[in-house]
């Protein structure tokens, strides 16, 4: 059986993204298909959601503001045990950073040494340690060195850029329902150094303190699933660097 899933995204107005998946594989693996549940967010009014049609390959279309995994469960026609599913993960992925009010998604940084790799700062509260690390591992894997806010005992933000030799390429601002009290003050030491920053907005939508509300912005509905999130996340990142 090869069947994979598909997705496609279109931004549709402000934070919010039309988006639909599907399934495709040879014909002779389709034919075999009875129905498809997608198992959404719990967020949505509806999250199991039932396609039997089989022309579309199974497509499921919907509107949304943020990323998250869907659980689909992949039923076959001559199946008699309810039980004897395929299951597969797919962390819908927005394609495109979410558009500012500006709708200015470039990050216009310091280039780095070419013996060097890239410098990231990653501001974070305390509530969201556990994903920051993990969001850390993960930009760190594609090569990219990550200072972390509470990795600076106890130094600020502005002396670090005025001591270290070599300044940082980017700023990344994690916010969540939780809040994070150094976001702002963060974002004003990166900007006064000219250091472009996005954000990383966990959760449902809330609004931002004004000074980063036009920032690109990355909008996820929650990190239960750390290890789908944190490298989707980094990926992104990456092509923004």
């Amino acid at each position: 059986m090869n069947l994979i899933i598909r997705q496609e995204v279109t931004p549709s107005s402000e934070g919010w993204w039309d988006w639909a998946v599907w399934l495709e594989g040879p014909e002779d693996d389709l034919e075999e298909v009875a129905y498809v549940e997608y198992v959404l967010h719990p967020t949505f009014p509806n999250p199991v959601q039932k396609v039997t049609d089989r022309d579309s390959g199974f497509r499921l279309g919907a509107r949304g503001w943020g990323e998250f995994n869907i659980k689909v469960r992949v039923h076959f026609a001559d199946d008699d045990d309810d039980d004897d599913v395929l299951v597969m993960d797919h962390w819908l992925e927005l394609d495109e950073i979410a558009p500012t009010r500006s709708g200015d998604l470039e990050l216009l940084r310091s280039p780095s040494k070419p013996d060097q790799p890239p410098r990231l700062y990653l501001s974070s509260a305390v509530a969201d340690i556990e994903f920051a690390y993990a969001l850390k591992e993960a930009l760190e894997d594609g090569g990219v060195e990550v200072l972390l806010k509470q990795d600076m005992s106890g130094q600020s933000l502005s002396v670090l850029l005025q001591t270290q030799r070599r300044s940082l390429q980017a700023g990344l601002l994690m916010v969540s329902d939780m809040g994070n009290p150094w976001m702002v003050r963060d974002y004003l030491v990166l900007a006064e150094n000219k250091i472009s920053s996005m954000v990383v907005q966990i959760g449902a939508p809330h609004d931002l303190p004004k000074e980063v509300r036009d920032l690109p912005r990355i909008h996820i509905k929650d990190i239960s699933e750390t290890e789908m999130v944190a490298p989707s996340i980094a990926r992104r990142v990456l092509e923004q660097l």
